[in-house]
């Protein structure tokens, strides 16, 4: 599950726990059994637990395991993962995994407190296996608690930011055999999505921002005037919470990831705060906390960035009964002061109602003469998605990097808005926009990763050191209480100007078939593993050769890495029909990594979304399960990838945009080649596909490092 940065991890080949590991305070360590080692707790009734202290961890932490046994008899039996655990105060955070006597299977997630337990969320668990995989993770003041890949609890707390160590704890009612684990590994949030490495949580919450959490960071400001720390410093402000006690603060930091915020609220009653720099004065586009999303569009101004002056009230209202910006509003975004004339980017919608397409937010135009009162455009909206702040001019375009998600696989009581990711697009006048390239997605734990309900988008974007910081936003679960955004950091290996040179999806295509040539076979450049059924050609496109079988076949006319993808285009699909993207083909028998796409009573109805390994023309599962909603001529890519533990991740997208997650602990295959499958339950035209495309994964683009460095200009930074 967790597609992070391993840095620690024990599997016990030496019949005895490694060296890294010291026993929790007023505990032993677990034991080792002999072959097939398994940690178990010492002795029954007394708890066993540890920490992995050979290393100085992150704040952003996750402890995983992989469960042997967890029986459920007459007596309690557990589980338990450790983070930010301080061993010598028995401070931190833990998640339990408990079996009770009788049917009671729960997981829980507590405080440790010096060694006092504080509940602060719990769940009744469905089932429990030998060889689930529970993961465990804090990222900011975010607990999550994931199962096989599927979240099933999370909770919010602050108490303890950063500081000790992941580790785990076993206890065992009456039989010490009944309460093993078989593997334990632990992870930074450094996670690697396409050219980004996300970084993690690098603005948290605090207890004060819990209620909602931190959220619509502005536009990053690199220059002098600190406020809080001295010289030149990276500046960034940020609202807290919503209703009457949402406030905007301020922030800054000397290298542009470590952030030390102002004491209080820079302004009160105000949020999503988006910038701009004129001469000396900022100048600041908010809405009140108490209407945010349908108040008006407020104007502060300041010299020192803490100083606020309010200037107007209604910069910009909603549109008027039955306009596409007449319901919500948000993120009133400067661009630029051009030959006098001020412009800005905006977002709104019409809809806000609980259905899974409805609340879909579109781009308007806005222009000032003086920054304080504006005229929207009147063609507007410009563009889909909802805008943010990372707008920029190179070499005679304007790029901008919008929050979207994919129809159909949207949270219906979030209105359709969740899950979000982010999208690139181009523009020549700020008015005709093209998408470029998709973006970051919700990969991690803390982004609710296999969920509807998360968000992880880019809202602002700076050059460091010569490399790309995008400032995001991150928050699990949007749509419900407990929910808590947070700022988080990607980094691009290149700066903007040679970022938008290329695509950010980090996927190099090293062939496609478009299928149009004569019916019959695919071709020499196809080949059949084994034991398997070929696919046709029929009117220019892939089907199926018989009913009621996997027909499939590998690309064989070129070399892949093993970190590859395979990507189709889905021309036909009934109630009766699968189409399958398959990577790590083995050509010596009906064996590879499948992503089943069936659109339940046919294309353009919800279905479920799922990863499986077939070994031999036998099909398992491999962790969560997701909804979605194929289309025709969606594109479908499942993609594999080698994890830093070893293990391939593996993750299926639709039009770019992630829907599911997962890792093979077993690591069934470490090679082949990408390809299709595809079964006809009634007919071989119940499936059909126009374009395939496939190729390597995880691959960082050879960036020029002049490429696209002319006439590049930072929103904020004032004149053109």
């Amino acid at each position: 599950m967790a597609n992070n940065q391993l840095l620690a991890s024990d599997n016990w080949p030496g019949g005895s726990l490694a060296p890294g590991w010291s026993a929790v305070h007023g505990l032993s360590t677990c034991q080792v059994t002999s072959a097939p080692h398994y940690t178990e707790p010492n002795a029954i009734t007394t708890a066993a637990g540890q920490i992995w202290t050979g290393l100085a961890w992150p704040a952003d932490q996750t402890s995983e395991i992989t469960l042997q046994t967890l029986t459920q008899e007459g007596t309690t039996n557990v589980a338990a993962l450790f983070v930010r655990l301080l061993s010598n105060a028995v401070t931190g955070y833990q998640a339990s995994i408990q079996a009770d006597p009788g049917p009671t299977l729960h997981f829980d997630i507590y405080r440790l407190d010096a060694g006092t337990a504080t509940q602060l969320t719990t769940v009744s668990a469905a089932s429990i296996s030998s060889g689930d995989v529970f993961s465990f993770q804090a990222a900011g003041a975010q607990l999550s608690l994931y199962q096989n890949g599927t979240r099933v609890l999370y909770f919010y707390d602050a108490t303890y930011p950063s500081g000790g160590s992941p580790g785990f704890e076993l206890y065992a009612g009456a039989n010490i055999t009944h309460s093993q684990v078989a593997s334990w590994r632990g992870y930074n949030a450094i996670q690697q999505d396409g050219v980004w490495q996300k970084q993690g949580i690098i603005i948290p919450a605090t207890s004060s921002d819990l209620a909602v959490g931190i959220y619509i960071p502005t536009q990053v400001l690199f220059e002098g005037n600190a406020q809080i720390l001295s010289g030149t410093v990276y500046k960034v402000w940020f609202g807290s919470n919503a209703g009457a006690s949402g406030n905007i603060y301020y922030a800054e930091s000397l290298d542009g990831i470590n952030w030390t915020r102002h004491g209080s609220a820079v302004i009160s009653g105000q949020l999503g705060p988006a910038i701009i720099k004129n001469g000396s004065t900022y100048y600041m586009y908010t809405q009140p906390s108490t209407s945010f999303g349908t108040g008006d569009f407020a104007l502060y101004t300041s010299t020192d960035g803490i100083n606020w002056t309010s200037v107007n009230a209604h910069v910009l209202s909603l549109g008027g009964a039955g306009a596409w910006d007449s319901v919500v509003m948000f993120t009133f975004a400067p661009v630029v002061i051009s030959g006098g004339t001020w412009y800005a980017l905006y977002s709104a919608s019409n809809a806000i109602t609980p259905a899974a397409t409805a609340y879909i937010g579109k781009t308007g135009l806005a222009t000032s003469s003086d920054g304080i009162n504006w005229t929207k455009y009147g063609s507007n909206p410009v563009v889909n998605g909802w805008i943010t702040q990372a707008t920029y001019r190179i070499g005679g375009l304007w790029y901008t990097w919008i929050q979207q998600n994919q129809l159909g696989q949207a949270n219906p009581i979030a209105g359709g808005l969740d899950p979000t990711e982010t999208v690139r697009y181009s523009s020549p006048d700020l008015i005709t926009w093209t998408k470029s390239s998709q973006s970051i997605h919700h990969s991690q734990q803390f982004e609710g990763v296999n969920t509807n309900t998360g968000q992880s988008f880019i809202n602002s974007m700076i050059n460091v050191g010569g490399r790309a910081y995008a400032y995001l936003n991150s928050d699990p679960n949007d749509s419900a209480q407990p929910s808590v955004f947070q700022i988080g950091l990607a980094i691009a290996p290149v700066s903007i100007a040679g970022l938008v040179t290329q695509p950010e999806d980090a996927a190099q295509q090293v062939t496609s078939d478009n299928f149009t040539r004569a019916n019959g076979s695919l071709g020499p450049n196809w080949a059949t593993p084994t034991g398997g059924t070929a696919l046709q050609i029929a009117s220019n496109l892939a089907e199926a050769s018989a009913t009621s079988t996997h027909c499939g076949q590998y690309y064989s006319g070129a070399t892949f890495a093993a970190d590859q993808y395979s990507e189709v285009t889905l021309a036909t699909q009934t109630s009766n029909g699968f189409v399958y993207p398959i990577v790590r083909v083995q050509p010596g028998a009906v064996s590879w990594y499948e992503a089943p796409i069936h659109g339940g009573s046919g294309a353009g109805s919800a279905a479920n979304g799922q990863i499986f390994k077939m070994v031999a023309g036998v099909e398992t599962q491999i962790g969560a399960t997701v909804t979605f909603t194929p289309q025709l001529n969606d594109k479908f890519r499942l993609q594999v990838t080698t994890g830093s533990d070893g293990f391939p991740i593996l993750e299926l997208f639709q039009n770019g945009f992630l829907l599911l997650q997962v890792e093979d602990y077993s690591n069934a295959f470490t090679s082949g080649n990408p390809g299709i499958s595809m079964f006809a339950g009634s007919a071989v035209t119940d499936a059909q596909v126009s374009l395939w495309a496939g190729g390597n994964a995880n691959v960082i683009p050879n960036y020029n490092a002049s490429s696209g460095a002319a006439n590049f200009m930072l929103l904020g930074c004032g004149q053109a």
